[in-house]
């Protein structure tokens, strides 16, 4: 029991400075991310997306397959016709049935694996526009792409680094999305709305 009760003490006291502590590193993150994407890039990039009639979203990690996978199930949420797969053959026979002004959403941290320096180079040549989400210093990828936004990066293979990639690169996810809606609202909302309705039917042949 007297074991418990310090257990207890030591939560009680130290919960609150660790939780401080944390809020305050996921500002930090988030202001770095602000600084290397401005107003007018998240615009750019917004309104390559609201003109796109497909969209594509792409990563060869498993973590940036998860990103893509979670902005598309956003985007197809509001009606956009959006894919993703971690096929990597799927998403060069998708990009194929491509035409202009569609969009490619590409995330690597690196901005140097071969399959998606492809993938951009193919969606350049069908007329499609190439939005890249890489790491803040210079890569293959930002040479290619219509709009590249950067991410915070901390450096070292460490769990931080793991958490500061995730919420940086959430976090510009989740600030093109909400843009997005912005730009039409109503409409979105009506389309957003469909969805929900559609899904609560009972279908029969």
């Amino acid at each position: 029991e007297s074991y418990k009760r310090i257990i207890k003490i030591l939560l009680i006291t130290i919960a609150p400075i660790i939780f401080s502590t944390a809020i305050y590193n996921i500002n930090q993150i988030l202001d770095l991310t602000f600084s290397y994407n401005t107003d007018v890039d998240i615009d750019e990039a917004v309104n390559y997306l609201y003109h796109a009639k497909k969209v594509i979203c792409c990563g060869f990690s498993a973590r940036n397959v998860y990103f893509a996978q979670y902005f598309t199930y956003k985007l197809s949420s509001i009606g956009i016709d959006a894919f993703c797969d971690e096929n990597m053959s799927l998403i060069y026979s998708k990009i194929r049935l491509c035409t202009e002004s569609d969009v490619i959403v590409i995330l690597s941290e690196s901005g140097e694996t071969r399959d998606l320096i492809n993938f951009a180079k193919m969606a350049k040549k069908r007329g499609m526009f190439v939005i890249t989400i890489t790491k803040a210093s210079k890569n293959t990828l930002q040479t290619i792409a219509d709009k590249n936004l950067r991410i915070a990066d901390y450096g070292l293979r460490t769990f931080l680094r793991n958490s500061v990639l995730r919420i940086s690169v959430l976090s510009i996810l989740d600030m093109l999305f909400l843009n997005l809606v912005k730009k039409n609202f109503n409409f979105y909302e009506r389309e957003a709305a469909k969805l929900s309705f559609m899904t609560k039917l009972d279908y029969r042949l």
